[in-house]
């Protein structure tokens, strides 16, 4: 762990605080508990697994940006729900049914329990912070599934601004 205050049984975390019983976590607590495998996962959230942004928030795994809900199962952008799995909310006993079909079948492909895949990634590698820490070749890139921007080009635009001596100069 680095940069975390206030925390109990934590490991593989950073920049966290009053944060208990959570592994992986990142800009995680203020405070929660049992984050898994999260970024931001903050203020009251509870037993929240492989998803991002999620805050006052319990019972979550796999969402994106959901905000004061529980239950929710690979869900974006919720705010205020419950027992929804993609979005779609349901009835507790036929979301408990769904959202263990869904894991079953996650376990069998091999999906369950890590966080999005290589694939889900909205940018291609060479295009992320991660290929300028730790550089690799399109071709080792491409073979552990990651996306690359071929023929990357940057674009640049030069601008002359003028800069006024006297801030009062702009005011109105």
């Amino acid at each position: 762990c680095y940069n975390v205050l206030n925390a109990q049984n934590l490991a593989y975390s950073y920049y966290c605080e009053s944060l208990k019983d959570s592994y992986d976590a990142t800009f995680c607590g203020w405070p929660a508990e049992s984050i898994y495998e999260s970024l931001s996962a903050a203020v009251k959230a509870n037993n929240i697994q492989f998803s991002v942004v999620c805050w006052s928030s319990y019972n979550v795994a796999y969402s994106d940006n959901c905000h004061n809900v529980h239950d929710v199962f690979g869900s974006s952008g919720l705010r205020k729900a419950q027992y929804s799995i993609l979005n779609q909310s349901y009835d507790v006993d036929t979301y408990t049914q769904l959202r263990t079909k869904l894991v079953d079948h996650m376990r069998v492909t091999g999906e369950y329990g890590e966080f999005f895949p290589a694939p889900c990634a909205p940018y291609a590698y060479n295009e992320t912070l991660a290929n300028d820490l730790y550089p690799v070749s399109a071709e080792q890139a491409k073979a552990n599934g990651w996306k690359w921007l071929d023929n990357q080009v940057q674009k640049t635009t030069q601008q002359t601004v003028m800069v006024p001596d006297q801030i009062t100069s702009v005011l109105p």
